[in-house]
């Protein structure tokens, strides 16, 4: 075998892109003097002060190097207990050689913490590359970072195995080194990624501190809903048993007292009108002072648009919140801490809910075999009502009792929200319709109607045809707010029950068909009466004699027709005298020769088959006559049927 046919037979060399990455070397990054350990400044210290010396003692006494650091050496020893001992053995390090490797630092010029920074160790501080494959510690990191929690052991075995698939020729790190990795990592980034956000936040974000005491008690409420970690029993109508349930309470909180001032609890899921009834009760227990600021969270419900947000109808904006007066304030997505309710909320855990057999727990892994108990005994449970008559006792035990925090400085809720100052007040019946909320504008229809979520309400100052905007009542079903869209106030629409088709023997539907008949004809009659008021009682009369009667000329009624066809089932012909004077009758021998529209379409009948006829014999030929009466003839057919 040739030299040619043994160099074909090894392997080819790989390209760059296929070798091993390098490991990366850590180099150390320079670092304030303020920043090295005692120990490593004092030493740069006694550097810096030895070469100085040496130059001192070599000007002086006309020395050479050598023998000026030596001198030094000898006579000034005690100035540096470090470098006196801090050799290989415990050897000096006052010596020739290392002074020429100090003196060029020193010569560099700058100030003093320049040269002690090259003089010193090379220390390096925070989070520095890692030695090895980069490739490596990307894949460690993955699997250590994760909120599966592996150990480092298994994170690093798993990286490793990893980075032997994909290159064996890599050399792994060791475990030793891992560890020594991951001590010099943020804790926050280690907890972020294998506790949660929450936990980042919780133990190493920083804390805003809100001072609550300048705020007056009455101007800011706070708002939030919380589910209960007990249930109550609930009649389930469809089979008849009881079930469990867990209620739910949406409350508002003063900012200041922490008096919680309203508060609405149910077993159906909290929404929109949840929280607007919440809002109407606080101002009726404050007798209709509402807060001049509102601090919620991004929840739907809570800026649902007619509520807390706008809703804008040509350039207008309609909402509750704009009635009222209220600023709303949104507080930073899943940020509880935010929120003063929340510490309420975390009392009502501790102090009420456990209070109960059935308590669940505020974890999956605290529900106890009491809880699994009451699944199967709802009956057992209290209803609504006790559970809501418990609940109103212990907040007033937890508003009379003293809090010793900066906010309340051993004062309750309740002393701090009852010494409150008076804010402006609404009436009552601004207050009714200042809740209820825009829904949008909806076009008049027959009625005079307008329809929300199915219904009709109807309203007698409505008008056919044109925009108006709706606002649902949040404690009446059956009536809405009826407004210009502008915002001005038309009226209220009420919804209307739908009467039995056929009444025979029921007195109370008779009577109702026969009030909603009259209502119809009453209608007819004043909208009759606005047309004769605006037109003078001529609107029966046409254009042409409007403009050619004497303007006293009276309206005059000729005759009358009725018919099931047509926008009006009778019509009544009026005209105004010496405009259009009818023809006189005509004289019987004038009727004589009138013929019947019948008898002129037989006639053309029987003349149209005689002209097609077609000739028996080629001699026989129609006359020139024949055939313009049989053109005249199609002409006239064509014209009849397009």
């Amino acid at each position: 075998m040739g030299a040619l046919d043994f160099l074909k037979k090894l392997p080819a060399r790989r390209s760059d892109s296929q070798l091993p990455a390098k490991p990366v070397r850590c180099v150390p990054a320079p670092v304030a003097v303020a920043e090295l350990p005692v120990n490593a400044r004092s030493k740069a210290a006694e550097r810096l002060r030895f070469v100085r010396l040496v130059e001192i003692t070599k000007s002086s006494r006309r020395l050479s190097d050598a023998d000026a650091c030596e001198f030094v050496a000898v006579n000034h020893v005690l100035e540096f207990p470090i470098l006196r001992s801090s050799g290989h053995g415990g050897a000096s390090q006052l010596t020739y050689n290392n002074l020429r490797n100090w003196r060029p630092a020193v010569r560099q010029g700058g100030g003093d913490d320049e040269i002690l920074r090259r003089l010193a160790d090379g220390y390096t501080r925070g989070i520095q590359k890692a030695r090895g494959d980069a490739r490596f510690w990307e894949y460690f990191y993955a699997f250590y970072l994760n909120l599966n929690r592996l150990p480092i052991s298994v994170a690093y075995r798993n990286a490793a195995a990893k980075m032997r698939a994909i290159d064996p020729t890599v050399r792994i790190p060791t475990l030793a080194q891992a560890r020594y990795r991951i001590s010099q990592l943020d804790p926050a980034v280690v907890i972020l990624a294998r506790e949660g956000e929450e936990a980042c936040k919780n133990r190493c974000i920083d804390y805003i501190k809100r001072d609550w005491r300048d705020i007056p008690a009455g101007e800011v409420v706070i708002g939030d809903s919380r589910t209960f970690d007990t249930r109550v029993r609930i009649l389930d109508p469809q089979t008849g048993k009881y079930r469990a349930a867990r209620p739910t309470i949406a409350a508002l909180i003063d900012g200041r007292s922490w008096f919680m001032s309203a508060y609405w609890i149910t077993t159906e899921p909290v929404n929109a009108d949840t929280l607007i009834r919440t809002l109407a009760l606080y101002c009726l227990n404050t007798g209709g002072q509402p807060p001049a600021v509102a601090y919620f969270d991004n929840g739907r419900d809570y800026c649902a648009q007619g509520f807390s947000t706008p809703l804008v109808v040509d350039g207008v904006e309609h909402s509750i919140f704009r009635e009222l007066g209220i600023t709303l304030i949104n507080s930073i997505a899943y940020n509880a801490r935010a929120k003063t309710i929340e510490r309420a909320f975390r009392d009502m855990m501790q102090q009420f809910d456990k209070m109960f057999p059935d308590y669940l727990g505020s974890r999956p892994g605290e529900r106890t075999l009491a809880a699994d108990y009451f699944d199967t005994h709802p009956e057992e449970l209290p209803d609504l009502e006790l559970f809501c008559r418990v609940f109103a006792d212990w907040l007033d035990s937890y508003h009379a009792t003293p809090k010793s925090g900066e906010i309340h400085r051993g004062k309750s809720p309740a002393e701090i929200w009852n010494a409150r100052q008076p804010r402006p007040a609404m009436s009552a019946e601004q207050l009714r319709y200042a809740v209820c909320k825009p829904e949008g504008v909806r076009t008049v229809g027959r009625g005079p109607a307008v329809s929300l979520d199915g219904k009709l309400y109807y309203c007698d100052r409505l008008k056919v045809g044109t925009r108006t905007l709706v606002k649902s009542d949040p404690f009446d079903p059956t009536r809405v707010i009826c407004c210009t869209p502008d915002g001005s106030l038309i009226g209220e629409a009420r919804t209307r029950e739908a009467i039995r088709a056929l009444a025979l023997d029921d007195e109370e539907a008779r009577a109702a068909i026969s009030e909603l008949i009259g209502r119809q004809r009453r209608q007819l009659r004043e909208a009759r009466s606005t047309l004769d008021r605006l037109t003078g009682g001529r609107s029966q009369a046409s254009p042409i004699e409007l403009f050619l009667a004497d303007p006293d000329a009276p309206l005059v009624p000729v005759g009358s027709r009725r018919s099931v066809k047509g926008t009006a089932h009778e019509f009544t012909r009026f005209t105004l005298p010496g405009t259009i004077e009818p023809a006189p009758k005509a004289p019987e021998s004038a009727r004589k020769l009138e013929f019947r529209e019948d008898e002129e379409e037989e006639r053309r009948r029987e003349f149209g088959r005689a002209i097609m006829t077609p000739p028996t014999t080629p001699e026989d030929k129609p006359n020139p006559q024949q055939l313009q009466d049989f053109n005249q003839f199609m002409t006239s057919r064509r014209d009849d049927e397009f």
